[in-house]
């Protein structure tokens, strides 16, 4: 009779053991069955083990890992002994756990778990929940510290965080799902102003009356400077052509866009307050729609995960558990919400399809990127305003040019004025001196040609050589005192 098959046959390992309690070390071991093939039997590990006990101080090593502590033991070594630790999980994941449990450090793992059961957003709120998540274990890491069977106090923080977590089900998903609640409402406040933005933003550029008036007088301009050639004349034009209305330019620099604006200025002023019928257009330009599509379904996955855990925690039926109480009426406002931002997204593509529809834009382009649309106007939007403002800049250097030009030749006036001036008195000066010199020269008896600045330099001679001195002294004979008094004055009048 056959017996029954046999496993593999292992080598023998050395029977030994300590005389007392000593602190156990945890292993993740393989199972005999899975040890064929492995190092620890291809490379004959298990029977070195027979000699290599010989080699160890089994009593020293015994003490060193007692639980009982000497109490004439050396203080380092009772640090030693007391910081054994068992670490089951992974050495970085600990490490990360560890860091993450100082933020949560003011609630005890009892208090954690209680929280879960209890769903207190109070205890655990958004802020704590999100690092409470990213701390959670998983099944396989519940398995595996459930699986040892050590003293607790041995374990690692996150090991012993885990043993105590370990007995609520589907943790990481309800985790998920308690955090998709905190989380809801800015969620949903992140996507409905986007999808609002967006329709909007449509509807002003299919309804707006000033935006239409200004691509008629775009195109008015375009079509008389193109009337040449009946070829180039235009019945409507590709929303890209308004950026290269900048493109052409008069003689003295001015840019088309920039006459067009002066026209709106002088004729059509309310064509300068465009944004006010597009105030939409700027802001949808930053919502890109790939990921306005993945914020609404991920609203859609987390509604459809916390109908799925309210389901299986009520199936739990776990004492004390207000998962379902607490999930529920939150699932049936989540699940009503998401109904009206579904319709809400119709209508932003229903809008968007028409004013597409509207501008002859390409479909296929428009739907890959439909901000790069808005971005088109908008940026015609600001080159309007910097239009305005290079026109109005244009009209003050005018203004001072025209000023500093009426200033030079108001100077001009008056500096010329001046200089008449200054030559009327110049010879009316001459004119008194030279009467003063022939009143002179007729008191002396001579009469001379000589006029204006020659009498001055004649008399001026005069004085010098003593000419006019003799002269006076032959005619003091024949004049009275009186008139020799009048004579001496009018010579001081020529000096």
């Amino acid at each position: 009779m056959m017996g029954m098959p046999r496993g593999p046959v292992l080598p023998q390992v050395p029977k030994v053991k300590p005389k007392g309690a000593v602190r156990n070390v945890f292993l993740k071991n393989f199972r005999k069955n899975e040890l064929q093939n492995t190092i620890f039997t291809k490379n004959k590990v298990v029977e070195m083990t027979n000699d290599l006990i010989k080699d160890v101080d089994l009593d020293g090593l015994e003490k060193m890992f007692s639980k009982s502590t000497a109490t004439s033991a050396p203080k380092v070594e009772s640090v030693q002994q007391k910081k054994q630790i068992v670490t089951l999980i992974d050495g970085k994941r600990s490490y990360n756990i560890s860091l993450k449990l100082g933020s949560l450090r003011h609630m005890s793992y009892e208090q954690m778990r209680q929280a879960v059961f209890d769903m207190n957003e109070e205890a655990m709120n958004e802020k704590y929940i999100e690092i409470f998540q990213q701390i959670v274990p998983t099944k396989e890491e519940c398995e595996t510290v459930m699986g040892y069977d050590g003293d607790v106090a041995d374990l690692g923080e996150p090991e012993k965080l885990f043993r105590v977590l370990s007995d609520i089900p589907n943790l990481e998903s309800r985790i998920s799902a308690w955090i998709f609640k905190q989380q809801f409402l800015s969620s949903v406040g992140n996507v409905r102003p986007s999808i609002e933005t967006f329709t909007v933003a449509s509807k002003e550029l299919q309804t707006s009356q000033k935006f239409s008036k200004m691509l008629g007088l775009i195109l008015t301009i375009i079509n008389f400077l193109n009337g040449a050639d009946p070829n180039k004349i235009s019945y409507g034009f590709d929303m890209s052509s308004l950026g290269k209305l900048n493109d052409c330019k008069a003689g003295n620099g001015q840019t088309l866009l920039q006459y067009i604006v002066q026209v709106a200025e002088q004729k059509h002023s309310e064509l300068l307050s465009l944004e006010e019928e597009l105030e939409h257009v700027k802001a949808a330009t930053r919502i890109i729609l790939d990921t306005l599509n993945a914020d609404v379904d991920q609203i859609k996955v987390g509604i459809r995960k916390v109908g799925e855990q309210i389901e299986l925690a009520r199936k739990a039926e776990l004492p004390n558990d207000q998962f379902v109480s607490v999930m529920e009426p939150f699932y049936e406002q989540a699940v009503t919400q998401l109904e009206i931002i579904e319709m809400k997204y119709k209508e932003m593509k229903d809008e968007m399809g028409a004013m597409r529809a509207l501008f002859r834009e390409e479909e296929k382009g428009f739907w890959q990127n439909p901000s790069l649309f808005f971005k088109m106007i908008s940026n015609f939007l600001d080159s309007v305003d910097n239009a305005v403002n290079l026109n109005s800049q244009r009209k003050k250097d005018e203004e001072r040019r025209l000023k500093q030009q009426e200033e030079k030749e108001k100077k001009k006036r008056l500096m010329e004025e001046r200089a008449m001036n200054q030559q009327s008195a110049v010879l009316k000066k001459r004119k008194a001196a030279a009467k003063a010199v022939n009143e002179a020269s007729d008191l002396s008896g001579h009469s001379s040609p000589i006029e204006g600045r020659g009498v001055l330099d004649a008399q001026a001679n005069k004085l010098k050589d003593g000419t006019i001195w003799r002269q006076k002294k032959r005619n003091m004979k024949s004049m009275g005192a009186m008139e020799w008094g009048q004579a001496i004055s009018n010579l001081n009048v020529l000096e």
